[in-house]
């Protein structure tokens, strides 16, 4: 029986490795863009690269060698062009170069590839169309030394043949771009890009430097582990996980930002100005208007209009929109402009251009201490703003959301708000996908992303990949002042999401901060803008670009790839070993390691235990939890890494059945209780087999999560873990309220902490739900008003009016939690504030029941 098990473990693990290999392989060779861009004619002198192969020595070749490499190089635009590609020299000083220069034609000047052999130029004959910014180009140079030939190919055929004088041994450097030797130096280099520079000696390949690092000034040959040498590096993989910091600068008044994007321009208005910024060239043209001189502010809005070429500014507010000639800084109407006060009902509200109609389409915003769900359509005919009606509950008030088109829909991203509107009844950070359909004037709801980032908030616009239907959205943390921006990468089939690129710092005040998203198709780079209103004069606004597509960014040079050569069957036969070996030992072992776990994991048969609760004090940081519960579903694995996405939508109901059933009745769940919540409609086949393939799946995540386990020991599943380990607000939060006897005002004050995050399991509507959700609601008040009613509170009235918000957040009504949050803001002498929540709780009790509240304001303040 032993035997078995390990040959079937062995063939599992062998299977197991090559498929690691092959993964492995496969994601490095055809992984995204990778090369060395060459700082060429357009930088300074003093910043143009160099790739020297081997710095300091020659490499010696006997009879043959070749070089070949992947060049990208646009030969197709007109203009000056030229440089050193390649320049290969030996110890005597005799060089053989490749060269990019300009020639005559009836044309014009037109870029050509030229090979000099000493002092012989020759034109390679190649079809210059191929030769472009899109396309790489794999070139070959072929050297045999015993006949005196050079073979020069392109795409692996001979383009030109040459003849060659050197001796049947011969030493050689290879140099790319600049250079500094002896009487070689030159700083003349093209603007273009190299990668995969394999040589070969005698047909057998001895050198491959792919050029896939990330930052540095070397480049690793993959076979030797031998080091190229680069000066003024810029990697291109670089540039696909680090953002550009491309402008930034600091101006009187408001900055308001659009673009064409399909002519990579964005365009900046300022009161006096508008400046004209061309990404491709990185260069800025200032127009000034030609009217008076204009008063913008945060509420005004600009979109770019495709249709006829101009830029149109509104104030939502007050149903006014300007144009302006962007040629000529005319503008056809100012009354967006001459500063007259509106109520700023709808700031941070999002809009977009709807080429179809030729209108502004308007979402949600905020104001007056309410969220807005309004969508309104501003017609550039008339000017005018209508409020379409939208019989849908599907796009809830909010705020700093996220919004794009693709064809006649409209889709919108995140954002906070809350489903009544109010600023003041729980308003929470929304992870939801929605679109619009202009036609129709429906909502849909796609889908929620998994919650990566719990305080999440989104850049204005954001954009979609048709192609791919990948889209990217610019987040930050809502909390956080000095915080930053990260991008996000999801696609719209599918209820993923990830982090792609760097971080960019931001500071974040919703009424002073702004940021927005755009894909400039020219130059095939995504685009951030970001501003800052510093004070009531100077606004500062920063430009940042990345390469399209972006990739998960790493902080260190990727490790060389996976090379077919002498020593790989020897590394496939290492690897194959060591999983046999595991497996045998983890076979051998499984008795005593599971007995060890069980030991070392402590139980939760009872959350009253007076043993257990002895050991355990809930006095955990917020920030430490693992397994969040409050303010959105998260799960931080033992690494501290953040492994939500990881939980499909059935495999997360599945852990909150086990995990909540194990607290409900210390008993678990059983498995046909599991079959009833989730595969009802399945047969009882089919529903086992799917019981049993997602309970291997989650056994696997809580084994990353760590010092937690999946247990079936009294016939239900139960989850157990080590508490003092693996932290969990559901689990702390248990704990305070069941534990009477010690509630103290730490437990108290970490207790609003918890629920201060948000509602419990926000965004998760299983109909199971409700009684846990109930039973949480119980236990929060239940704690908090039979704490209150013992503090005095003249000592500490702020901590009062923080719980008592927390009673409000799950019972809006609260009796107690009114006159205790009254009492605290009279004595603190904000009697505005108190009469304000008086007269908000006396109006929604009369909502709900129908009837007049029994006491005045004067008996709430006079009752003892």
């Amino acid at each position: 029986m032993i035997n078995f098990s390990i040959t079937r473990y062995s063939n599992n693990s062998i299977i197991c490795v090559f498929v690691f290999i092959f993964f492995l392989k496969s994601f490095i060779c055809f992984s995204q863009d990778y090369g060395l861009t060459f700082n060429g004619q357009n930088s300074s002198l003093d910043e143009r690269t160099s790739l020297n192969l081997i710095p300091n020595e020659f490499l010696s070749f006997d009879e043959e060698f070749d070089i070949s490499f992947d060049l990208k190089i646009n030969l197709n635009e007109k203009g000056h062009l030229f440089g050193y590609i390649l320049r290969i020299i030996n110890k005597n000083d005799q060089n053989i170069d490749l060269i990019v220069s300009n020639s005559a034609s009836p044309k014009g000047n037109v870029r050509r590839l030229n090979i000099v052999i000493g002092d012989t130029e020759t034109v390679v004959p190649i079809d210059y169309l191929n030769f472009n910014n899109k396309n790489w180009i794999k070139l070959g140079l072929k050297f045999s030394l015993t006949d005196n030939k050079l073979l020069f190919s392109v795409k692996d055929s001979v383009v030109l043949k040459s003849y060659i004088n050197f001796e049947k041994r011969e030493s050689f450097k290879f140099m790319f771009g600049a250079n500094n030797y002896k009487q070689f130096a030159t700083t003349d280099v093209p603007d273009m890009s190299i990668r995969d520079i394999k040589l070969f000696i005698n047909e057998k390949l001895e050198h491959h430097y792919s050029l896939n690092e990330i930052d540095g000034a070397l480049a690793v040959d993959k076979l030797t582990k031998s080091r190229a040498s680069v000066t003024h590096a810029n990697w291109v993989l670089n540039r696909h996980q680090k953002w550009q910091n491309v402008l930034e600068d600091e101006v009187e008044g408001v900055s308001l930002v659009t673009a064409d994007t399909v002519s990579d321009i964005l365009y900046l208005l300022r009161n006096k100005e508008l400046i004209v910024y061309n990404v491709g060239t990185n260069k800025q043209t200032s127009i000034k208007y030609k009217n008076s001189l204009f008063v913008l502010t945060n509420d005004h809005r600009v979109v770019y209009n495709y249709t006829d070429k101009k830029v149109y500014c509104y104030l939502i507010d007050k149903d006014f929109v300007s144009k302006l000639n962007v040629e000529t800084g005319f503008w056809e109407s100012n009354y967006t402009y001459e500063g007259l006060r509106h109520k700023q009902k709808y700031q941070h509200h999002n809009s977009i251009y709807n080429q179809l109609d030729n209108s502004i389409y308007t979402f949600g915003g905020y104001g007056q201490h309410e969220y807005s769900n309004e969508v309104m359509r501003v017609d550039f005919r008339d000017g005018i703003s209508k409020v379409l009606s939208i019989n849908d509950s599907i796009f809830y008030p909010r705020y700093l959301a996220g919004i794009t088109s693709l064809n006649d829909t409209i889709y919108l991203f995140g954002g906070y708000g809350s489903a009544s509107g109010s600023q003041l009844v729980n308003p929470k950070h929304y992870f939801d996908l929605l679109g619009y359909s202009v036609k129709n004037k429906k909502f849909i709801k796609k889908f929620e992303i998994p919650q990566i980032s719990e305080h999440m908030v989104v850049g204005n616009n954001f954009w979609i990949d048709s192609e791919k239907r990948d889209f990217y959205a610019l987040i930050s943390d809502k909390t956080k002042y000095d915080g930053f921006l990260q991008l996000l990468r999801g696609n719209l089939d599918k209820p993923e999401a990830e982090f792609v690129g760097n971080k960019i710092p931001f500071k974040f005040l919703d009424v002073k901060s702004f940021a927005t998203l755009f894909y400039m198709s020219k130059q095939k780079k995504l685009l951030a803008y970001t501003s800052f209103v510093k004070d009531s004069v100077n606004t500062e606004f920063k430009i940042y670009t990345i390469e399209y597509p972006p990739q998960v960014y790493k902080l260190k040079t990727t490790e060389p790839e996976l090379e077919t050569h002498k020593y790989s069957y020897v590394i496939i036969v290492f690897l194959m070993l060591i999983g046999i070996g595991f497996i045998f030992y983890f076979y051998l072992n499984k008795k005593l390691l599971k007995r060890k776990n069980q030991n070392d994991i402590v139980k939760i048969e009872n959350s009253n235990n007076s043993e257990y609760n002895i050991d355990y004090k809930p006095n955990v940081k917020i920030g430490e939890y693992q397994i969040i519960f409050f303010g959105g579903f998260q799960v931080i694995d033992k690494e501290q890494n953040d492994i939500t996405n990881k939980f499909s939508p059935l495999l997360k109901e599945l852990f909150l059945l086990i995990w909540l059933y194990t607290f409900k009745n210390n008993k678990g769940i059983s498995s046909e209780k599991l079959v009833e919540f989730l595969w009802y409609d399945k047969s009882s086949r089919k529903a086992q087999n799917n019981r049993s393939v997602n309970i291997t799946k989650l056994r696997t995540l809580l084994k990353e999560i760590g010092y937690c386990d999946l247990t079936k020991d009294t016939g239900y599943w139960k989850i157990i873990f080590e508490p003092k380990k693996l932290k969990s607000d559901y689990f702390d939060l248990i704990q305070i309220t069941e534990d009477e006897k010690n509630i103290t005002k730490d437990r108290v004050d970490l207790l609003i902490k918890i629920t201060q995050k948000g509602s419990f399991l926000s965004n998760l509507n299983y109909e199971w739900l409700d009684y846990f959700n109930a039973d949480i609601s119980d236990r929060i008040i239940n704690t908090l008003t039979n704490y209150v009613q013992n503090e005095d509170i003249e000592k500490d009235p702020d901590f009062i009016i923080h719980l008592s918000d927390c009673i409000f957040n799950f019972d809006s009504i609260n009796e107690d939690a009114m006159i205790y949050k009254c009492k605290a803001q009279y004595m603190m002498g904000k009697h505005s504030l108190a009469e304000g929540t008086f007269k908000k709780f006396e109006k929604e009790y009369k909502l709900l029941y129908a009837q007049d509240y029994e006491y005045s304001y004067q008996d709430i303040l006079n009752q003892n």
